[in-house]
């Protein structure tokens, strides 16, 4: 999340791919990396060596980051859709056009497509209360007949004619559990059903319970968990996130990103507020909602 908001405010929202690449080479340690985004990595790396310092463009690009990517369909690409979204919110396609950018350096297809929905998501979720609404608008943003873009639906309707959230779970671990920790559309699944079983009695999103019931499916609890509480913290708002859930935070964080000096959320929150009003500008200046 903090590199997507450090590539905007260093790149600009017209940032590409090899920006992206050369952000991590620039602030993030190796072994910090895990699955494609280990071994896209390295890859980047060597391909500076070799060429007097700079990242292949084109058809030469496309192969280097689809060499040898066994992982390129699980959910490194999808926690990193964050920033996308909060920095444009009510404008979903442009949150996924950003996030497409950033996802397609380590990933393809499905793995490529749920970290566009959740920045769609999280843009849509500016504008209503209603998580099936937020959800419907992030799907509307892929390839219609993708596969990823199937099980959003698939699972959304599991979830809304299915009152128990425990039961759904059941349906869904039936379906899509044998892809287990990391699987991406399993614990996009799981982020659908707590959204969808956290609404109260006053409409609203709890924000408690959709990360609780996320966290219960198993899996990839931490990062499914983390992205659940980002959608449903903006359909709650923050003066509806409880107490006990912040205040033990002390209002501090810390990051392996190297020039990230700041570990204060709320100075955090300030500069992802002032990128959405550059992001906003930008967007009312050249698109249509």
């Amino acid at each position: 999340m903090i590199l997507g908001l450090h590539v905007l405010e260093n790149y600009g929202v017209n940032f590409t791919s090899q920006n992206m690449a050369k952000t991590w080479l620039d602030n993030i340690p190796f072994n910090f990396t895990w699955g494609p985004e280990n071994s896209r990595y390295r890859l980047f790396a060597n391909a500076m060596l070799f060429n007097n310092g700079e990242l292949p463009k084109g058809k030469d690009w496309d192969e280097l980051t689809t060499l040898f990517n066994d992982g390129e369909e699980l959910i490194g690409a999808m926690i990193r859709g964050d920033s996308f979204g909060m920095t444009n919110p009510a404008y979903p396609a442009i949150a996924a056009e950003m996030a497409y950018r950033d996802g397609v350096m380590t990933h393809k297809k499905t793995g490529l497509y749920s970290e566009m929905w959740v920045a769609a998501t999280i843009a849509a979720a500016f504008g209503t209360f209603d998580p099936v609404e937020a959800i419907k608008i992030g799907a509307e943003q892929l390839p219609k007949d993708a596969r990823y873009t199937r099980a959003v639906y698939e699972a959304l309707e599991i979830c809304v004619s299915e009152p128990d959230w425990l039961k759904a779970y059941e349906k869904i671990n039936a379906k899509w559990g044998y892809l287990g920790h990391a699987g991406t559309i399993n614990e996009t699944a799981a982020i659908i059903n707590a959204l969808v079983h956290s609404v109260g009695d006053d409409g609203l999103v709890d924000f408690e319970k959709a990360i609780c019931i996320t966290i219960m499916h198993g899996w990839d609890a931490d990062c499914s968990g983390a992205t659940a509480g980002c959608i449903a913290g903006v359909l709650a708002g923050y003066h509806n996130i409880p107490e006990k859930w912040l205040s033990p935070l002390c209002n501090s964080y810390s990051t392996c990103v190297a020039t990230e000096d700041d570990t204060e959320i709320d100075k955090l929150a300030e500069r992802m507020y002032q990128m959405s009003r550059i992001c906003s500008a930008f967007n009312d200046q050249n698109f249509v909602k």
